[in-house]
């Protein structure tokens, strides 16, 4: 233990990850650790080296042959490599039995789409990382959920990169694929200007996914948030006469309380056979409180069309290609957001 607390304290203070970087170095020069520069990590190589082994640390802050003792670190960096030495102190066990059995919980939800599968010393050095970032814990579940799915499974070595990445977007406040702040306000402004003509009214608009969390996001996921009116009003304006039953017998939908559209969703949804596909539209729609721009059956044809390429080829780099419209209160709000 004596070892390992002074090979991580030593690796923090001297600002290099544990180990990786000075075994590279010797591998490819075996005289590197007798040069003069670097002579000072001659005696924690031994202990550097069983601290990385032992954690697995996924963590490299550059080249060693770049010179590692001039290797300047950012506080989300040094955080990781304190995290290491928070996990050999520090009981998070009961941190961790928690948050485990209420995820346990969430996926079985979803056994088709989420399956658990860290053991639990990744997940006392992920909590332990996270934590050591001062990173939220409802953030710390979500994230944690968001890497379970099963189409896009997140190894712990990527997910504590993400930990890392999150606390650097706060700090500097823009997602990723943004070039810096000022084209990222220049696009609240644009986006907005868009908005701002086809949504009659409050909403906010969120930025959510891996572009808040991961430096290497392919692209900005951005969703539109609107009140349960105007929601409700979108999918009426676009499905009233469109839905309809198979046999051509069309459904009215204006005029209609929240109940009464609750209910048609419903009953479309227990019998889809005898409904054509617009209605199953509006059903599913109604129903999660969600749709695409690029739905389907084209819900709101001018968000694609007026805002989704506009703010595409404005802002190029953000490859975005979709944005959805959330009702407000409906269940996709999975930390980290930014919201405006």
């Amino acid at each position: 233990m004596g070892n390992w607390l002074k090979a991580a304290a030593y690796a923090s203070d001297i600002g290099i990850t544990l180990g990786d970087n000075v075994m590279q170095a010797k591998l490819k020069d075996p005289n590197w650790l007798a040069q003069p520069e670097n002579k000072a990590f001659t005696e924690s190589y031994l202990d550097c080296s069983s601290a990385w082994f032992l954690f697995r640390t996924p963590y490299w802050v550059g080249d060693a042959l770049n010179g590692l003792a001039k290797i300047q670190l950012s506080e989300a960096e040094k955080g990781l490599i304190k995290a290491r030495l928070l996990a050999l102190t520090e009981d998070i066990e009961i941190v961790t039995e928690g948050l485990k059995s209420r995820l346990l919980q969430r996926i079985g939800a979803e056994p088709t789409n989420f399956t658990w599968f860290y053991n639990d010393l990744e997940l006392k050095m992920l909590v332990t990382t996270a934590k050591n970032l001062k990173v939220e814990a409802q953030t710390i579940e979500d994230m944690l959920y968001i890497a379970c799915r099963n189409d896009k499974p997140i190894a712990s070595a990527i997910l504590n990169e993400q930990f890392a990445d999150l606390i650097a977007v706060l700090e500097r406040k823009f997602p990723y694929r943004f070039n810096n702040l000022g084209q990222f306000q220049s696009f609240q402004k644009d986006i907005r200007i868009q908005l701002d003509a086809l949504i009659n009214s409050k909403y906010s608009v969120k930025i959510q996914g891996s572009s808040v969390r991961y430096r290497f996001a392919n692209d900005v996921d951005v969703a539109v948030e609107v009140t349960e009116a105007e929601f409700r009003n979108i999918l009426v304006s676009r499905y009233d006469k469109r839905a309809a039953l198979s046999d051509g017998t069309q459904l009215t939908l204006v005029n209609k309380t929240d109940l009464e559209l609750t209910n048609i969703a419903e009953i479309i949804n227990l019998n889809p056979s005898m409904y054509n596909t617009q209605a199953k539209d509006f059903s599913r729609a109604m129903r999660i409180g969600k749709f695409d721009s690029k739905s389907g059956s084209n819900i709101f044809p001018k968000l694609h069309e007026d805002v989704t390429k506009k703010i595409l080829l404005t802002y190029p780099n953000t490859n975005i290609s979709n944005i959805s419209i959330q009702r407000v209160n409906a269940t996709f709000d999975l930390l980290p957001i930014i919201k405006f």
